[in-house]
């Protein structure tokens, strides 16, 4: 029996290092693919352990082939050797694919391992492996050192030929694969991979040559497989060096962050807790403290009596004095506050002017001691204040909330004292203000209609209705159009309730805009189904409305685009628009007028209207205010209406009587040569459709003059 031991020391130190190598990773890579998470590292780590356990196998029976020592176990060992080294290219191939992102996979693996599992069948089935044709017998090559190795001498034959062009291609498309990744992606490990599939080329042809008997030595190619295997190590190393240093300068950089962002979160606590001018507790602490103060009793509340106290034209000493005044001002009055009172008081600013107390120590809930403490911080308040040169005396407006007599929770209570504090400002400053819950409900219902404005823009609930206009021979000449609101649980609502809110919240310029194209349309659709109807339309213009810088030239471009002459259309305007920019509005007029639209000036005699006013101004038509023809019975509004004719007469201005009721009305009217007549004695505003049928009606048996 040959002694390996003795005979190849060298020589199987070597094959079995490299065995061991291959076989250390074969089991680290399959156990990294048993644990991966992603699914294209598992099939990366699977891939690369059968190239492993393939090269060790390799190796160990490359080994034992060069130590054979009869014909039948060489033959034997080269047959194992050649499977380990057939199946290898599929790992190959596999790592590879996946590696490089090759689009079609699976048939790429299916084709070689076709032609892998065809070359393993035919070296387990050949008499003399795929490698020879013809075996001879073992011939012996000796080192120099004194080891020796048995090789197999034959002739290789065809089917070696299948063996080189079948591996080598699959060797060959996977080298052009890993210089192209190399190439457009820079990656080491694409160019290590080629550089072996380089070795393993020449490792091949050396594995030809000795099977031809011109080379004698050992098979190299399983040496490349553990060139690779460690290059692939040191790579991975390297990485794992380069994320080891990556993930703790993440972790400093993240350790930073998360004490930057505490430090943030601190200056935004304070920002938001503390105010920063006068040290003092803001609006959300002081919300967060009622809200523990209130909701941490079940049952019986104990007394608590607020107090929002803003100081009375403080925008004045900011204006007159200048920003530092005011905010040492703030300053002084808040340490004062704080000093007087903070023993036994919270005290707190919410805004710029405004500050909150909070006793809690009550001894009655009676109106009368909230009044006498109230009374107190308000003398406090007004204390004057030494500021650089200046002495400053300010006064104060108060709102009084009283726990749990006018409220329980902590939107009851601060949301209660702003309305109570807003409503005693408009009633009268200087002085402290009970909370009325009416003042409460009335605020609720005014935002509720607010909501429900905005909602019947979107939802088109608005209607124009359409009140006649009717000249002395009682034919109508024009109509007014009139805005209604059909609310849909609430049903009419008056203008007179939804128009204010309008113009305060400038939802007046939308429901405008709606108004204007409304008539348009409406013109329009008369022009066709009542062609012998030739009238004007008026409409209110709110004085916010014709304020806008827009106004004119969006209203010009509306008519143009209707195809509805100007002067079918009038524009009535109160006397409030001339409180604005009074030459403004004269050149707003004059465009309009020169555009070819009407222009009548309404509730003429009740505002601030002077001849003055109907000099500049380009006026078509004065409307006299209803108030005055209700007292036509009187002798001084009855001379006074007369006068507004007159003048109407002498400076070519029509005049328009509205509110018209009675037939005595209208003859004296009539008899003092008012031009036209707008009232409930000829018709009410009527919606489109019956004010339709009473134009047609109306033209067909016109109304009798009664002249």
């Amino acid at each position: 029996m040959h002694d390996f031991t003795s005979s190849l020391p060298l020589i199987s130190l070597l094959f079995g290092l490299s065995g061991g190598i291959m076989l250390a990773a074969a089991i680290t890579t399959g156990a990294l693919a048993r644990i991966s998470a992603l699914k294209s590292m598992r099939q990366l780590y699977l891939s690369l352990s059968i190239i492993c356990f393939c090269g060790m196998g390799y190796q160990i029976s490359t080994l034992l082939y060069h130590q054979a020592s009869t014909l039948e176990q060489g033959i034997s060992l080269i047959r194992w050797q050649l499977s380990f080294a057939l199946v290898m290219p599929i790992g190959y191939a596999a790592f590879c694919a996946i590696f490089t992102h090759q689009q079609s996979v699976r048939p790429w693996l299916t084709l070689v391992t076709a032609i892998c599992g065809t070359l393993l069948l035919v070296n387990l089935f050949s008499p003399y492996t795929l490698r020879f044709d013809r075996i001879e017998g073992i011939r012996h090559f000796h080192y120099g050192w004194g080891e020796k190795i048995a090789l197999l001498k034959g002739s290789p034959g065809n089917l070696n030929l299948l063996w080189s062009l079948g591996i080598n291609g699959i060797y060959a498309y996977c080298l052009w694969r890993f210089l192209r990744h190399w190439w457009q992606e820079h990656s080491l490990l694409s160019a290590l991979w080629a550089c072996y599939l380089l070795l393993q080329a020449a490792s091949s042809q050396v594995g030809s040559m000795i099977d031809l008997g011109t080379l004698n030595g050992i098979y190299l190619l399983g040496f490349g497989t553990t060139a690779l295997v460690l290059f692939i190590c040191i790579n991975l190393a390297y990485e794992a060096v380069n994320k080891a240093t990556a993930a703790r300068e993440r972790e400093n950089a993240l350790k930073e962050e998360m004490e930057q962002r505490q430090a943030a979160e601190n200056r935004i606590h304070r920002m938001a807790f503390e105010d920063p001018l006068t040290e003092l507790p803001t609006r959300a602490m002081l919300r967060e403290y009622l809200k523990q103060r209130l909701s941490s009793y079940e049952g019986e509340c104990p007394p608590l009596l607020y107090l929002q106290i803003n100081l009375d034209h403080f925008k004045r000493i900011n204006d007159e004095l200048g920003q530092d005044v005011g905010d040492k001002l703030l300053k002084l009055l808040s340490r004062r506050l704080r000093n007087t009172v903070g023993q036994s008081m919270m005290v707190a600013r919410i805004a710029g002017d405004e500050f909150v107390l909070i006793d809690e120590h009550i001894k009655s809930q009676s109106v009368e001691y909230g009044r006498q403490i109230a009374a107190k911080v308000l003398a406090i308040i007004q204390q004057p204040l030494q500021i650089n040169d200046h002495s400053l005396q300010v006064g104060a407006t108060m709102a009084l909330f009283m726990v749990p007599l006018h409220g329980r929770t902590a939107h009851q209570v601060m949301s209660g004292a702003s309305v109570a504090l807003s409503r005693g400002k408009k009633s009268g400053r200087g002085r402290f203000h009970l909370y009325d819950p009416s003042s409460v409900e009335e605020n609720r219902d005014r935002q509720q209609l607010e909501q429900d404005l905005r909602q019947a823009l979107r939802e088109q609930q608005f209607e124009l209705y359409f009140q006649p206009l009717l000249d002395g021979s009682r034919q109508c000449i024009g109509a007014e159009a009139l805005i209604r609101w059909h609310h849909p649980d609430k049903g009419m609502v008056s203008p007179e309730r939804f128009i204010p809110l309008a113009e305060e919240t400038g939802l007046i310029n939308s429901i405008g805009d709606w108004v204007s194209a409304q008539a348009l349309q409406k013109l329009a659709q008369w022009k066709d189904s009542i062609p012998a109807f030739n009238g004007y339309l008026t409409i209110n213009v709110s004085p916010w409305q014709f304020a806008r810088p827009d106004f004119v030239s969006g209203l010009c471009d509306a008519i143009k685009a209707s195809s509805i002459p100007p002067s079918r259309l009038c524009l009535e305007v109160t006397e409030g628009v001339l409180l604005t920019d009074l030459k403004e509005t004269v050149a707003k007029l004059h465009l309009l007028r020169r555009f070819g639209l009407l222009i009548a000036l309404d509730d003429f005699g009740t505002g601030y209207s002077s001849l003055a006013y109907l000099r500049d101004l380009p006026i078509d038509i004065l409307k006299i205010d209803r108030s005055f023809i209700n007292e036509l019975h009187s002798e001084s509004p009855r001379h006074l209406v007369d006068a507004i004719i007159s003048i109407g007469r002498h400076i070519d201005i029509k005049t328009v009587a509205e509110g018209v009721e009675t037939e005595f009305q209208w003859s004296h009217l009539h008899g003092m040569g008012c031009d036209a007549f707008q009232g409930y004695l000829f018709a009410r505003p009527m919606p489109a459709q019956e004010f339709k049928d009473w134009l047609s009606e109306s033209m067909a048996s016109p109304l009798p003059s009664h002249q």
